[in-house]
């Protein structure tokens, strides 16, 4: 039941506008912590295999998640003023400006306690689908199943998007600009959409992996591909629909995430697995996709031009983070945070991203926080890439997929805040659960265990 209560999750996320609103993230984040709770009755009743063995696998990244948590418990703590000044010296002078009228206040590093505390709830409710989901895609039947269930609701999540586009600026699934069609699915914004779409394609060219016969020839390859149109055609399908979506920082996210699993596969499984077959084949995808709907993501370019906005959001991000240098701002606190140092061009709108996840990641959690995710990512990176899932085929089929929707939505979050938007992150976590499963059973399967 846990599981399946897990596959409804992933499924149901994505639907009211990728869950970014306070009531749809609620009913996520409860969700989460009901998946936990029968997850652990599971284990507790001896129904789910080597649960001890399986947490010891993943302890480090164990660690480092309960350490974040611990920053947001010191963010949102009361504190001495002088050790409030040290921490953090320009919360230190906002709090000293409400003393100084008179007001009776407590020293915090959070500049915005209320987001703060929202954003460590949601930090813990998706800490809590992450173990569960690891626990649960404990067999390789069940991996398949969640990867069907996840590329084939993308397929859906596009086909609804292109049905809606009449009625696009009604009921908010699609949008129509000068430049032509711009998708967004269930989403408000295409480059969030975009997100979805493309760990949607990084399952999909796991799953063709997965079922691609070896020892065939090129032309092999390619017939039985043709003959193959199950998972073909809706590859295709979301590759147009990731190009209609207009973004940018999606398609080339995609693109080399792509390219750098390809080669870290290749480094990582010898020359005796060449795959010249299966780069014929994605690139015959690349082509159609181009020739039917590559022509939004390059008008949109050429009519831009580029952005004009983004870089003052991130020249007063730095600002603002060299402010908060050591524990940051507060989780979730970035636009109060912000206010002062807002771009003139921006005044008048809300700034509440950064469109570049890390340092937004930066102005919440300081030098600290950026410390902590780059050793989460890699202690991840070293499981995922171990030499022990390239011995088998199908863990190194599955671990590909896995690889190229993580890789795609880490590069996306360079231009853009997918992982502010509560569908995107719950399948980011779901698909590092899975990869993070693959190599623990490579690992027991080479132990002849």
């Amino acid at each position: 039941m846990a599981y399946y209560a897990l596959l409804a999750l992933v499924i149901l996320a994505p639907l009211p506008l990728g869950s970014n609103r306070p009531i749809p993230e609620l009913i996520v984040q409860a969700w989460c912590f009901g998946i936990l709770t029968l997850t652990a009755l599971l284990a507790a009743s001896g129904r789910l295999s080597d649960v001890a063995k399986r947490l010891r696998h993943i302890a480090p990244i164990i660690w480092l998640y309960l350490i974040w948590l611990l920053v947001f418990i010191i963010q949102m703590f009361p504190l001495p003023p002088s050790v409030a000044e040290l921490l953090s010296p320009r919360a230190f002078e906002a709090y000293s400006q409400l003393s100084s009228q008179g007001e009776q206040v407590s020293y915090f590093i959070s500049v915005d306690r209320y987001e703060t505390f929202r954003a460590f709830l949601f930090q813990i409710s998706f800490f809590a689908l992450f173990v569960s989901a690891y626990l649960l895609m404990s067999s390789q039947e069940n991996i398949r199943r969640a990867f069907m269930v996840m590329f084939f609701f993308c397929l859906f999540e596009v086909v609804l998007a292109v049905l809606a586009l009449p009625v696009g600026e009604r009921v908010g699934l699609g949008d129509e600009s000068k430049l032509g069609i711009l998708l967004s699915g269930t989403y408000v914004n295409p480059n969030h959409f975009a997100g979805l779409l493309e760990m949607g394609l990084g399952i999909g060219i796991g799953l063709i992996r997965l079922r691609q016969p070896h020892g065939y020839s090129l032309k092999g390859q390619f017939v039985w591909l043709m003959h193959e149109p199950t998972l073909f055609v809706p590859l295709v399908i979301l590759l147009v629909g990731l190009l209609f979506t207009g973004s940018r920082g999606g398609v080339i996210a995609f693109s080399l995430a792509f390219l750098i699993t390809e080669i870290v596969f290749r480094f990582r499984a010898g020359k005796e697995r060449p795959s010249g077959a299966f780069w014929s084949v994605i690139a015959t995808i690349v082509v159609l996709a181009l020739v039917l709907g590559g022509g939004s993501v390059i008008e949109k370019t050429l009519a831009k031009g580029g952005d004009t906005y983004r870089p003052s959001i991130w020249q007063a991000s730095l600002e603002t983070g060299a402010k908060h240098p050591l524990l940051g701002a507060g989780g979730g606190a970035y636009e109060v945070a912000t206010e002062a140092l807002k771009p003139p061009a921006l005044a008048e709108k809300r700034l509440d991203h950064a469109h570049n996840d890390y340092l937004e990641l930066f102005v919440e959690f300081g030098l600290v926080g950026v410390v902590l995710a780059v050793a989460a990512l890699w202690v991840a990176g070293r499981r995922l890439y171990s030499q022990a899932v390239f011995r088998s085929a199908s863990s190194s089929a599955l671990m590909y997929g896995v690889s190229v929707s993580l890789l795609s939505l880490l590069l996306h979050g360079l231009v853009d805040f997918n992982f502010n938007i509560p569908a995107n992150a719950l399948w980011f976590s779901v698909l590092l659960a899975i990869g993070l499963s693959l190599d623990f059973n490579a690992h027991q399967r080479h132990r002849g265990i």
